[in-house]
C-alpha cells in the first residue's frame, strides 16, 4: 500500500494542481483487479452525449512477472479495441516509481476500483487521502467499511453502472467534488494506524 504521509495527504483545500478531467486506476496487473471493466466503462462513459472532453484514464500498477507483463499487453490491445488512444485518453503506467504515484493521485478527479469482493481495499483508502474521489466495487470492504456514503464517493457492479457514475461524478459542479474530498479525507483517517491502534485497545480494554 502507499500509506501517503501528512504531506502528501488531502488536506480540505483546493489543490491548484487537481484535475478535473484525470482518472486514476492503481492496482498490480494481476487478473482480479478486473482492469478490462475500467477500459469499457471509461470507453462507454466517454461516448455517452453531454460527456466532458478530454479525459483521461491512467491505469497504474505493478508488473510482478512476464504474465503480468503480457497482460499489460493485452489490456493496451483491448484499449485499442474500444477506440481509445494510448497517451491521449489511456495511458498505461507499469511499475512506476512511488512519487509518480503520488503525484498522479494528488492530480486526479476519480481514483478507479474494479475487483469484485477484495477483503479490505487499501488503494480505495488512498484515494480518499489524496483527495482523488473513489468509484470503487459495489462488494466487500470498499462497500462495507470504506465507501459508506454517498458523500464521500461512488460503488458500482457492472459496466454501465461504472460509466453511469463516472458520467454523474464529471458533471457535478467542482464545489461539490471539493465537499466529497473533504468529507473522505475525514473518512480515510479512520485507517489510520495511529487509529487503528487506538481501536485496538479499546477492544482490548474489556479484557485487560
Amino acid at each position: 500500500s502507499l500509506h501517503l504521509s501528512n504531506n502528501e495527504a488531502y488536506t480540505g483545500t483546493a489543490n491548484p494542481k487537481r484535475s478535473d478531467s484525470l482518472i486514476v486506476s492503481v492496482a498490480q496487473f494481476r487478473p482480479e483487479k478486473n482492469h478490462s471493466l475500467q477500459l469499457r466503462a471509461f470507453a462507454k462513459f466517454i461516448a455517452m452525449s453531454g460527456a466532458p472532453k478530454g479525459v483521461k484514464l491512467v491505469v497504474a500498477g505493478g508488473a510482478r512477472n512476464a504474465e503480468d507483463f503480457e497482460r499489460v499487453t493485452a489490456l493496451k490491445k483491448e484499449a485499442a479495441c474500444l477506440g481509445l488512444v494510448e497517451g491521449t485518453n489511456v495511458e498505461f503506467a507499469v511499475s512506476i516509481p512511488y512519487s509518480r504515484i503520488v503525484e498522479l493521485l494528488g492530480s486526479a478527479t476519480v481514483g478507479l476500483h474494479t475487483m469484485m469482493d477484495e477483503h479490505f481495499g487499501i488503494a480505495v483508502v488512498e484515494y480518499l487521502a489524496a483527495g482523488a474521489i473513489p468509484l470503487a466495487h459495489n462488494s466487500a470492504g470498499p462497500k462495507m467499511d470504506i465507501v459508506t456514503s454517498d458523500d464521500i464517493g461512488r460503488l458500482a457492479t457492472t459496466e454501465d453502472e461504472f460509466a453511469g457514475k463516472l458520467f454523474e461524478l464529471f458533471g457535478m459542479p467542482r464545489e461539490q467534488r471539493d465537499s466529497m474530498r473533504a468529507a473522505g479525507a475525514k473518512q480515510a483517517q479512520k485507517f489510520t494506524d495511529e487509529t487503528f491502534g487506538i481501536d485496538f485497545v479499546k477492544i482490548l480494554e474489556p479484557f485487560c
